[in-house]
């Protein structure tokens, strides 16, 4: 029988017990008596069970490295306990919510962090939870890189690369001209295996990493350009009809067009250079032929350039001649 001394008090049909440990585990039960002796029969028992003092589990969803702008959900969990007010604190100050669940929206710079989270039960407290500590960095812009150039030309094969500054699994949405093109997945690379006038337009490409639900910004547009077959213009200075002994120079312009590779053939037969000018200096007989270019770009050519024909003749040697004579007088008029 329980009396009131030391930790327990019984006020009638009240047991309070302070400073709870584990020797007050057990089974309890009451019985009620009146004056004159009369006793109730025992009451069902309640079983107590003593725990050694909460510590409750603080986890983070989606994850603790954010981007601005992300939302970012902290849960305190006591376990099947209940009847608990959860009290917050970042970077050791209090935050205001009481909840089990505290969801940040919108993260900014501002919220990032070391959070812990302890519970409260009347004037009895857990200890503190693990730390998790938030992480905010600005989110990642991708920059679309175009190979070989941004202007191409029919038939071209061209690629697209999204191109983001961020460790992680990402997964590449492409737009053209601001509607959804194509998803690649985890191909950072759009591949148009031959360009047509269809494919002209502006691309951009956007991140995303779908375990921990959060996105890139959109990348700024590429404007993709699709040309015709060019044909590269050939020309030579300072002419086409030149002397033994002169230097010649043929250029093979195709444009302000980059990472071309230019081919030259002299009646039909390949040449060795791949300079878009062509220098030939001391002209000689064998040097006259009829001259094209034509260009390369990965497996794309153009079409072959006009033909410049080289005509090479003799140096001419003048001829001096005199009148009168070449024995002149004094005086006289001689030319």
């Amino acid at each position: 029988m329980l009396q009131t001394s030391g930790r327990y008090t019984v006020n009638r049909d009240t047991l309070t017990i302070r400073g709870v440990i584990t020797s007050d585990q057990g089974q309890y039960w009451c019985k009620g008596g009146r004056d004159g002796g009369t006793i109730s029969s025992q009451s069902r028992s309640v079983s107590l069970s003593v725990k050694d003092k909460p510590k409750p589990t603080l986890t983070v969803k989606p994850q603790s490295s954010v981007f601005t702008g992300d939302t970012v959900t902290l849960s305190c969990d006591v376990g099947q306990l209940t009847g608990w007010t959860i009290h917050w604190r970042k970077d050791s100050n209090p935050e205001s919510t009481t909840d089990a669940t505290k969801t940040i929206k919108s993260v900014r710079d501002s919220d990032e962090g070391e959070y812990r989270c302890r519970a409260q039960r009347g004037n009895y407290y857990s200890e503190f939870s693990n730390t998790v500590k938030i992480t905010v960095t600005v989110r990642p812009k991708p920059v679309v890189g175009v190979d070989p150039d941004r202007r191409v030309f029919r038939g071209e094969t061209v690629t697209l690369t999204c191109d983001i500054q961020q460790t992680g699994v990402w997964q590449y949405s492409w737009y053209k001209d601001n509607k959804q093109d194509y998803i690649i997945g985890r191909d950072q690379n759009y591949k148009i295996p031959s360009v047509d006038p269809s494919h002209r337009g502006v691309y951009s490409c956007r991140g995303t990493q779908t375990q921990a639900a959060t996105h890139t910004q959109m990348s700024d547009g590429v404007t993709l350009t699709v040309l015709d077959k060019p044909k590269p213009t050939l020309t030579v200075k300072p002419q086409s009809s030149v002397f033994t002994g002169d230097t010649v120079t043929l250029s093979c312009d195709v444009g302000q067009l980059t990472g071309w590779t230019i081919h030259w053939r002299k009646d039909s037969n390949p040449e060795s250079t791949t300079d878009a000018t062509k220098t030939i200096k001391s002209v000689r007989y064998s040097d006259e032929g009829e001259y094209r270019c034509r260009a390369q770009r990965g497996n794309y050519y153009s079409e072959f350039s006009n033909t410049v024909k080289i005509t090479v003749t003799v140096r001419p040697k003048p001829v001096v001649g005199v009148d009168p004579d070449r024995r002149v007088f004094r005086g006289e008029t001689m030319v």
